[in-house]
This record gives C-alpha cells, sequence and structure tokens, in this order.
C-alpha cells in the first residue's frame, strides 16, 4: 500500500505507515492518524473522475489501520485514532458507544465489546445451528 501511495505521488514518506505495524503507541497512532489525514487531503486534490476509487482506498487503509490498533484492545488508542481522523461515523454505531468512553474510562469500553462480541456469538450461532438443536437446548419443541 505504502508502495503504491508514493508511485501515485499521494504520500511523499510512509514511515508513519510502516511503524504502527512494528508497535501500536500514542505515537505511531497519532502519526498514522495525521497521515490518513493528510492523505485524505491530497486525494480530494484530485480530479473528479479518479477521486472516488482514491477515497475508497483511503477508506479501506482506515479500516484496516482500525483494525490493527482495535486489536490491541486498548480503547485509549483506538478513541485516539478515531478523534484526529474524525472518522467516528465510519464505524458501527454499537462499537461508537462502546469507544467513545475508551479515553477516560477504558475498562468500559472493553466491557461493552466484550459484550458486544458474546451477543454476536450467540446471534451467528442461532443463525447457524439447526433450528431442532438450539429448541431442545432450550427444552423447546
Amino acid at each position: 500500500m505504502a508502495e503504491n501511495l508514493e508511485r501515485e505521488g499521494l504520500a511523499q514518506a510512509t514511515r508513519d505507515l510502516r511503524d504502527i505495524g512494528d508497535a501500536v503507541s500514542h505515537d505511531t497512532v497519532a502519526r498514522a492518524a495525521s497521515f490518513i489525514v493528510a492523505l485524505e487531503e491530497e486525494i480530494r486534490s484530485l480530479p473528479a473522475a479518479t477521486r472516488p476509487s482514491f477515497e475508497a482506498g483511503a477508506l479501506n487503509l482506515f479500516y484496516f489501520l482500525y483494525q490493527l490498533v482495535a486489536d490491541e484492545k486498548q480503547p485509549a488508542l483506538t478513541h485516539e485514532l478515531l478523534t484526529r481522523t474524525a472518522k467516528w461515523n465510519a464505524i458501527r454505531r454499537r462499537e461508537q458507544y462502546a469507544l467513545r468512553p475508551g479515553a477516560w474510562a477504558p475498562w468500559l469500553s472493553l466491557a461493552s465489546l466484550s459484550a458486544a462480541r458474546q451477543a454476536d456469538a450467540m446471534a451467528y450461532f442461532f443463525k447457524s445451528a439447526p433450528a431442532a438443536a438450539v429448541l431442545a437446548s432450550h427444552r423447546l419443541s
């Protein structure tokens, strides 16, 4: 990705992207967020005919970074990325609710995200399991 951005002239230095891949910290998150914001500014200056594909690519890059940071299970870092990139509306609403207190109450964010994952797992089970197995486990017929 970094090489493509450099080749297209949309980014001069991609070290900030490479660094967050090595270690997720407040410093690397801040630099990666600044990179995303600068990239979006560069993309806005492109011709209208080519801009949409680059905007989609930049959004995909953001989602990749978002998942990379979220996988660290440090809500304060995820909160920082979302705030610095102004991308709160790019994530699911329930993730927004869970991560908003991430900067001042990371334990609350972690609990909320865990509950959401468990609810997802249960919903997936009920969608993927045969009805007879689900009903039998609850003694329903």
